[in-house]
């Protein structure tokens, strides 16, 4: 090719960023009456070296402080003074839970555009036009948590989304025995359209025991449990199929306990992946964790979500 004449435009462009994001929650329990006010006398004391701690709270200070680089003041109760509180479900005991996650983050972009023509000297005329994209992103996620003393109970039980794709929980709270222990837990419930997945025979449900995930905090490997034909789905094959009902909350608070069948639901896989997600009302107050999602068929062949969600008992 021997090229006479030419017209070239080249174009490109570029767009490159880092990004390093770190979140930390510091969660202290103990078992003293909720309503405090702190009196001059003890903020003046909680620059004083020589106050008493106890020997776990230093532990604890040291941890938090050494993790965070930040300086932990901290006031002596004795100079706390305090409203009574009406009478209560007895809480956990001292407890500090820390958590640190740190994400860092890198995306390039890169575009090249070749348009023109060129004339040969034996008289043709060629145009062209090329274009080039490059991408790249990169992310990876550390994260570390401490827990001391009488840390809350973590249980994981099963919610199926007939509605949605994603789980919502309720701002209100409802009085459950969740851990099987006795003593009920206050938890949100799942809205709009989604459920706890229980088992029951008699169409109520009194413990969370009849849940999934309440005993061991893996809710799909219990479920995995009833599978017993083997085939990865729990469906009519299996026979807890016709035990295992949704339980849900009306706008009143009042139970709701629907059949798989009444629901249209034909088959719930007990095979699921990770996917961390938390889930916050608006005012960005944690409600829950998810920690696992699968999914399940209706009768005529559609897809829907189950999520292990990790609620504070």
């Amino acid at each position: 090719m021997k090229i006479a004449s030419s017209d070239l435009s080249l174009t490109s462009s570029h767009a490159a960023s880092q990004s390093m994001e770190v979140t930390q929650s510091l969660h202290v329990t103990t078992n003293q009456p909720d309503q405090v006010s702190i009196s001059k006398a003890a903020t003046d004391m909680a620059a004083s070296e020589s106050q008493q701690i106890p020997p776990e709270l230093i532990v604890a200070k040291l941890l938090v402080e050494r993790l965070t680089g930040m300086k932990i003041r901290t006031v002596s109760l004795s100079t706390v003074t305090h409203s009574p509180p009406p009478a209560a479900t007895p809480s956990p005991g001292f407890s500090v839970e820390y958590s640190q996650s740190s994400t860092y983050s890198e995306t390039e972009k890169s575009s090249f555009t070749a348009t023109g023509s060129v004339t040969t000297s034996d008289g043709k005329q060629l145009q062209f036009d090329l274009a080039v994209h490059m991408a790249r992103q990169y992310s990876v996620t550390s994260s570390q948590s401490i827990r001391i003393g009488d840390t809350a109970k973590k249980t994981d039980p099963l919610v199926i989304n007939l509605e949605g794709s994603s789980p919502t929980l309720s701002a209100a709270r409802f009085f459950f025995d969740l851990n099987s222990d006795g003593s009920p837990e206050s938890i949100p419930f799942p809205t709009s359209g989604s459920g706890f997945l229980v088992l029951s025979d008699n169409g109520q449900v009194t413990s969370g025991s009849q849940l999934f995930g309440t005993k061991t905090g893996q809710g799909f490997q219990e479920l995995s449990a009833y599978d017993s034909d083997r085939n990865g789905w729990i469906d009519e094959n299996d026979p807890v199929y016709s035990r295992l009902k949704i339980w849900s909350k009306s706008a009143s608070g009042a139970d709701q306990i629907t059949s798989l069948k009444d629901a249209g639901v034909g088959a719930i896989s007990v095979n699921p992946v990770d996917t961390p997600f938390d889930i916050k009302n608006q005012a960005n107050q944690l409600q829950g964790t998810v920690r696992q999602t699968g999914v399940y068929l209706t009768e005529d062949g559609k897809a829907g979500t189950v999520n292990q969600i990790d609620l504070s008992a």
